[in-house]
């Protein structure tokens, strides 16, 4: 009785404890995973992953086995070696026969999971699926075929079947699963697993990848009835966190210019908590880009007084301080003059007096060095050996409105030499701050380049110059200083010829990159160069080798089946420069087909002229493409040709280029003209024509973001004249959403079909702006004072034709 009493109490203990042994056996495990991911060993986790799958299998762990397939599709979706094309048809396999083991609640939040799988999968590979042909099928054993169409087709079946159980995603707590939502920002706004599947189908609806313009503005609808409804069930922070979030996307899908307001009216709803500190960030951030700082103080203030306990507050002071503290920094040449004024700019904003401690370098140059190549990391400006030469302080007007403001100030004149300089504002006097210091040379004269190398810096020649006047610098001793992987420097001597040239001087140095320090002793001048070496090697010129080639020339470049090729080559030897034909050598020359199998082969002895010529018959019933002639030996030519079966073309369509001016606004006619190559017209024939259009404004200027081009093409019909003439009409209507200027590119594609059943097309690009016209002028090179600048100027239209406009200057 006492031994049943024992093994009865060890049954209890290790049913009580193995829940525990289990938990901790996982604990460890996603412990392993996460110092693995810190790594960057996201392969290695696979094994460790796959271990805990079949161990939640086994337990029926619901919440360890979804998190591990979540986990597994992280590493899947990124990193595995797919020699095959099938490693995601095999997982997203794996992933629907998982469904099946599950129940109940479980179930249904796996099933919002994978919805999420999908939509990720496809935004981590859009790039090539948008590509693909449209063949409309979802068979999840062939993900890797599918197309932009199938995954929008899935998606919605998927989220319609998802709402008809949208009361069962209510009921679920997403607090119970948590762990499989670790990664979701602002997860606590979420109280129910509807919630979050409900801004994953916002997610969706708003994808510009999957859906058209026009689609877009349709989902609107849906979406905003998504985000009232969420609106409506939660209170709270919760409330406040879908009342901001549906304000911020149909801002951002409007591109509204009232967003401050609207965060304005957003402040003062009746809905509690403290959320509205980050809705107060956002208008902090609103009021700062249209530079009213003290109106942004101001509801920093407001913050601090209303939700002194709020974790949110931290934001709010660190926006705070990017607005009060004071900011400070310079513009500056790193050359100038010698005894003139050194003109700089200083950009501030709440600073009314800065100083500047300049010193000068005289001899230990290695630290400089060292310096120049580091002078955004810390420490370098410290350990320059430099001698104070004096300092320097400004008075700066500070108008209190929190705003930069660039003044023009000047530094004393200063002799020739090398300097580093730190500046500081108002009491801050840490000269080490890699933002807060630099270096200039202050010199009489300038290197330009005489001569450039594409390859090869060192055999550059560079000419020494007055900065005044540009006059050569003849005969100056010059010292240069060479430095290489921050670390000692070696000085070698060097002078300028009568015509103040010089290059830099050969040392055994083999590093590719360096950096010279050129000084004139005599008058203590100084110029830094950055230059790209050669690792001692002989510049590589091809011509200088001794080389055979053959080459092969063709009566055309495309056949059909059956005809006769006529060929002829040339054999040629290159040697020190010198091209010469080689006579008298026995030589093969064979046909392949687009199998890359022989098809017949000759040989020929070249003559005199290191020529030879023949023909080939080409195959019929074979496969067409691309077919090619090479010759053996050491020459090794080789041509390629087209076999195809086709038929000349009676008829061509073509397009005449606007030359006009032209901009948004206007309706622009794009005129175009079908004729028989017999010079007869195709009149009172149909053009079909597809007009796409895509934003193109970041192609000229780099600040604008790159725009949907997911767009509905237009389709329509033109008929020609009896001159063959046809015209196709473009209604030009800005955007009006669109802020700044606006350029759209139109392509147009016109076909043609004639009686005969022959078609034929052609293509063009239509440029379009909200301007009418640009100036292009040439980039004004490096000229000196007394040198005339000339440049030309031209006036174009956004279609690149030069418009007849007078210009004045």
């Amino acid at each position: 009785m006492k031994r049943f009493s024992k093994i009865f109490m060890l049954s209890l203990l290790s049913l009580g404890f193995s829940p525990v042994f289990a938990q901790k056996y996982y604990d460890d495990q996603w412990k392993k995973i996460a110092e693995n991911s810190q790594k960057g060993a996201y392969k290695s986790n696979l094994p460790i992953i796959l271990d805990l799958e079949n161990q939640a299998m086994k337990e029926n762990n619901t919440i360890q086995l979804i998190r591990s397939l979540k986990a597994e599709f992280s590493i899947v979706n990124q990193t595995v070696d797919d020699n095959q094309n099938d490693a995601a048809s095999k997982f997203f396999k794996k992933l629907q026969e998982a469904e099946g083991k599950l129940k109940g609640e479980e179930k249904l939040v796996y099933k919002v999971l994978l919805n999420g799988f999908f939509l990720d999968y496809y935004n981590q590979n859009y790039w090539k699926i948008n590509g693909r042909t449209n063949i409309n099928t979802q068979d999840v054993a062939q993900i890797e075929t599918w197309t932009k169409l199938d995954f929008k087709n899935y998606l919605t079946k998927s989220c319609q079947e998802l709402d008809q159980q949208k009361q069962d995603m209510k009921k679920a707590s997403l607090e119970k699963y948590k762990v499989l939502f670790s990664e979701t920002k602002d997860i606590a706004y979420f109280p129910s697993l509807y919630d979050w599947y409900a801004l994953k189908k916002i997610a969706f609806l708003s994808e510009n990848n999957i859906f058209t313009k026009n689609e877009l503005t349709e989902n609107r609808t849906s979406i905003n009835v998504i985000f009232d409804e969420l609106i409506a069930q939660n209170n709270g922070n919760a409330k406040l966190y879908f009342m901001k979030d549906k304000l911020v996307n149909n801002c951002d899908f409007n591109q509204c210019k009232d967003k401050l307001e609207q965060l304005q009216k957003l402040l003062k709803s009746d809905a509690q908590g403290d959320y509205k500190v980050v809705i107060m960030e956002d208008i902090m951030n609103e009021l700062m880009m249209k530079n009213k700082a003290k109106e942004a103080i101001a509801v920093a203030a407001q913050a601090k007084s209303e939700y002194p306990k709020s974790p949110f507050l931290e934001n709010i002071k660190s926006k705070e301080a990017q607005i009060t503290n004071p900011v400070l920094s310079i513009k500056y040449e790193k050359q100038t003059q010698n005894n003139l004024p050194i003109h700089f700019i200083a950009e501030s904003k709440n600073v009314s007096e800065f100083s500047i401690n300049i010193y000068e370098v005289k001899e230990d140059f290695t630290s400089l060095m060292q310096y120049v190549q580091n002078s955004y990391a810390n420490n370098y400006f410290s350990k320059v050996k430099k001698n104070l030469v004096r300092k320097e302080t400004y008075q700066l007007t500070d108008p209190k409105d929190y705003q930069l403001h660039k003044t023009s100030l000047e530094i004393k004149p200063l002799p020739s030499g090398v300097y580093v300089a730190a500046f500081a504002a108002g009491t801050d006097t840490k000269d080490n701050d890699p933002e807060k210091n630099f270096y200039f040379l202050v010199s009489g004269n300038k290197i330009i380049y005489q001569s450039r190398s594409s390859r090869n810096s060192l055999a550059d020649e560079l000419k020494l110059v007055n900065s005044e006047n540009g006059k050569p610098v003849t005969n100056e001793n010059l010292s240069f200083y060479e430095f290489t992987n921050s670390n000692s420097i070696n000085k070698i001597e060097g002078k300028t010829n009568e015509k103040g040239v010089f290059k830099f001087p050969a040392t055994a140095n083999k590093e590719y990159y360096r950096t010279y320090l050129i000084q004139q002793p005599k008058t203590n001048d100084f110029q830094i160069m950055q230059i790209y070496g050669n690792n001692g090697l002989e510049e590589y010129n091809p011509n200088k080798q001794a080389r055979s080639k053959a080459q092969i020339f063709t009566d055309r470049a495309i056949y059909r089946p059956g005809q006769m090729v006529y060929f002829k080559v040339v054999n040629t030897r290159l040697n020190n420069e010198t091209e010469s034909v080689l006579s008298g050598v026995k030589q093969k020359i064979t046909l392949m087909d687009a199998n890359n199998q022989e098809v017949s082969s000759q040989s020929f002895t070249t003559n005199e002229f290191g020529s030879y010529h023949g023909s080939f018959m080409l195959p019929k019933g074979k496969l067409n493409g691309t077919f090619f002639l090479n010759t053996d030996g050491d020459s090794q030519g080789y041509k390629d040709i087209r076999v195809e079966e086709y038929k000349r073309p009676k008829f061509e369509v073509s397009f005449e280029p606007v030359k006009d001016e032209y901009k948004y606004g206007q309706t622009i006619e794009l005129k175009g003209k079908a004729m028989m190559f017999s010079g007869v017209a195709l009149s009172n024939t149909t053009v079909n024509y597809e007009i796409k259009k895509q934003n193109i404004r970041w192609r000229y200027f780099w600040w604008y973001p790159r725009g949907n081009d997911n767009e509905n093409s237009i389709l329509g019909e033109a008929k020609t004249n009896e001159k063959g003439e046809f015209v196709i009409r473009l209604d030009l209507k800005k955007d009006e959403k669109l802020e700044g200027i606006q350029i759209d590119n139109y392509q147009i594609n016109a076909s043609v079909t004639d009686i005969n059943g022959e078609t034929q097309t052609a293509n063009t690009d239509l440029k379009v702006a909200s301007v009418s016209h640009y100036i292009k002028a040439d980039e004004i090179k490096n000229i000196f004072s007394d040198e005339n600048a000339k440049l030309k100027v031209e006036t174009k239209n956004y279609n690149e034709q030069a418009l007849k406009k007078s210009l004045s200057g």
